[in-house]
């Protein structure tokens, strides 16, 4: 509870999330959805969160949608966001700034922006314009990992006290839908698993690419890799690659929450081969369910894992071969489980959501 200067609680801190027009089954929605979800239960005697309610998610009509909920925003805002002390944007744009209202912009990812040979043209112009405008507007920026803050503060000319790390937790979704799937104790080949959008900054036709040449050639044992999850830019070259891969690799299409969890009791590990990520929940995931990782040596998978996973370079096809061996045979198995039940406590959402009632406080007081 906020001090009244009394030495007695004062009112509840009001704190409005609004969620953009994120979806519910995208990182960004997940994450929106689960620490709302979170404050309430974990902060309720120190905060009033609400969601703000003009959302407008849809796949079709995209452009009409954003304009629908830029338009909701304004009235909101008009109104003195009914009230709030504070305004959380969870998906990057945060508004105009009003008077006696705090804002915190949540910025997952400089991706589009630092690496945007693997975004189009267009999306990359507007994000960058769009993380300019949220870090003037935000009186505190809130990201993911330790190394997208790094980025930030890099790039941007942005006091070290205004940007603050709260991570991501397993979403509840998918702790139900594990614990409904059980164990697979069905006879499957050795099985390699990919969980995200099929995308350029994934890195997936280099993935399916040297799985297929390391089958064929003998550098990596007879694996079956799994791909799940919708597409996004890039995605012809990754089809190409697909058909040329033949048994060796599956897509399945924008799996359920139910179908994922079935698909990581099936598999053997993870695989994560990112140019570039904000986060990576499938980390964490994979984690949760005890499936060990193998990834690429970007600053925020060696972060979210706690160095916990069999790492390779970038490009490095030899490098991808021994990490996917070493997995394999087990090398190093019960320290990286050791890791992953820290990493999990870390990420756990009744921290996350203090850390982030926190972060309101301060917020508060700036306006």
């Amino acid at each position: 509870m906020l001090d009244d200067g009394k030495g007695g609680s004062g009112p509840l801190l009001k704190v409005m999330l609004d969620l953009g027009n994120a979806g519910a089954h995208t990182g960004t929605g997940v994450y929106g959805r689960t620490l709302l979800a979170s404050l309430q239960q974990y902060c309720s005697d120190s905060i009033d969160v609400r969601e703000a309610g003009i959302s407008s998610v849809s796949t079709k009509m995209r452009p009409v949608r954003r304009l629908l909920y830029l338009a909701r925003l304004a009235r909101l805002r008009r109104r003195g966001y009914r009230g709030a002390d504070v305004v959380h944007f969870a998906n990057v744009y945060a508004p105009a700034r009003k008077n006696r209202v705090s804002y915190v912009a949540t910025i997952h990812d400089l991706d589009a922006i630092m690496y945007p040979q693997l975004y189009t043209r267009r999306y990359s112009a507007y994000y960058g314009r769009t993380v300019a405008a949220s870090i003037l507007r935000a009186h505190i920026v809130l990201t993911d990992t330790e190394a997208i803050r790094a980025q930030l503060l890099d790039r941007y000319p942005i006091g070290e006290d205004r940007v603050k790390v709260v991570g991501i937790g397993v979403s509840p979704q998918f702790v139900k839908a594990v614990e409904t799937a059980g164990r697979d104790t069905a006879d499957h080949p050795l099985t390699m698993l990919f969980v995200g959008r099929l995308e350029a900054k994934k890195n997936v036709e280099w993935l399916v690419d040297s799985v297929v040449t390391g089958v064929r050639s003998g550098a990596i044992p007879n694996v079956h890799l799994l791909l799940a999850g919708g597409s996004s830019y890039g995605i012809a070259a990754i089809q190409r690659a697909l058909r040329d891969a033949g048994p060796i690799a599956e897509w399945i299409v924008a799996p359920d929450m139910e179908r994922i969890a079935a698909l990581y009791a099936q598999s053997d590990f993870l695989v994560l081969p990112s140019h570039c990520e904000g986060f990576g929940i499938p980390l964490l995931e994979a984690m949760y369910c005890r499936k060990p990782i193998v990834a690429s040596r970007i600053p925020t998978s060696v972060e979210v894992t706690g160095g916990g996973a069999y790492f390779f370079d970038l490009g490095s096809r030899d490098a991808f071969y021994a990490a996917v061996n070493d997995c394999v045979q087990g090398k190093n198995r019960r320290t990286h489980d050791a890791i992953a039940a820290q990493q999990l406590a870390h990420y756990a959402w009744p921290v996350l959501a203090r850390a982030a009632a926190y972060v309101y406080t301060e917020a508060g007081l700036l306006a």
